[in-house]
């Protein structure tokens, strides 16, 4: 099995011919539109992959969707809020599945099972940091922009947790950093996949989370500049030498169009 980062939350998984995407959101700068008929070269990648799992409806996770699969034979499987939001973006009803948690859905040799999580807390260091940039850069239009579009695709508290089991090994991808205090994940999964963003106390929140669901290894995606001139790049070091010195776990950030074996 083999995994491919494409940027933001933007996963394929593919083993035996067959793959699945997740979160197809390859990034964008706020200057360009959502609607454009262009397609970057990481969505490219992305536009053959017939089932496609949202793990929540927040613009930077879904909302280039509509320009990749508008007329494409997909299958998106998401919750109710994100399902909703793409039919008034133009999707057909007949492309996208309503999925629940503690659902499992099966797709060729890959079995997945969704969790009911939840979405990182915004706090205010990091509300501040976002306001600065704008200012700084002199487009506080990109600053409405952005929490407009924050607006017009909501989480609604639908937050999944994805686990894949495939070829013997078990991946978990979450959407955000956090997890729900009254949910019992399993554990010990081979590989965590770790959005490293949305906290001024990532490291510590990252680590709560590892220590909790104790996987094998640890790749982080999410950290990068997602949405610029708004959005920044995150240092990932530091976290993962936590990880490998004090929890002997390896870990390290995903690189854009890299491909690791599972």
């Amino acid at each position: 099995m083999q995994l491919t980062w494409y940027g933001t939350a933007a996963l394929i998984l593919e083993e035996d011919g067959t793959s699945i995407a997740f979160d197809p959101f390859c990034g964008l700068k706020l200057n360009e539109t959502i609607h454009s008929g262009h397609l970057s070269a990481g969505e490219l990648g992305l536009t053959k992959i017939e089932n496609v799992f949202i793990t929540h409806g927040h613009f930077d996770h879904i909302a280039r969707i509509p320009a990749i699969y508008k007329n494409a034979p997909v299958k998106l499987w998401c919750t109710q809020t994100p399902y909703n939001t793409m039919l008034r973006e133009g999707m057909r009803p007949e492309q996208m599945q309503v999925i629940r948690p503690g659902e499992t859905i099966n797709v060729g040799p890959f079995t997945v099972t969704a969790y009911q999580s939840r979405h990182c807390k915004f706090d205010l260091p990091v509300i501040v940091k976002t306001v600065f940039r704008s200012a700084l850069f002199g487009h506080p239009v990109y600053l409405f922009r952005l929490l407009k579009m924050f607006l017009f695709y909501p989480e609604n508290k639908e937050i999944l947790l994805y686990e894949v089991l495939c070829a013997g090994k078990r991946i978990q991808i979450m959407g955000s950093l956090n997890l729900s205090a009254d949910v019992e994940y399993p554990t010990g999964a081979d590989m965590l996949i770790l959005p490293f963003q949305g906290r001024s106390d990532l490291e510590k929140c990252g680590l709560s989370i590892v220590r909790r669901l104790k996987p094998g290894k640890v790749f982080l995606d999410h950290y990068d500049d997602s949405f610029p001139p708004i959005s920044d790049r995150i240092s990932t070091e530091n976290f993962e030498k936590i990880l490998r010195e004090q929890e002997k776990i390896p870990c390290r950030a995903l690189e854009k169009g890299e491909i690791v074996y599972g």
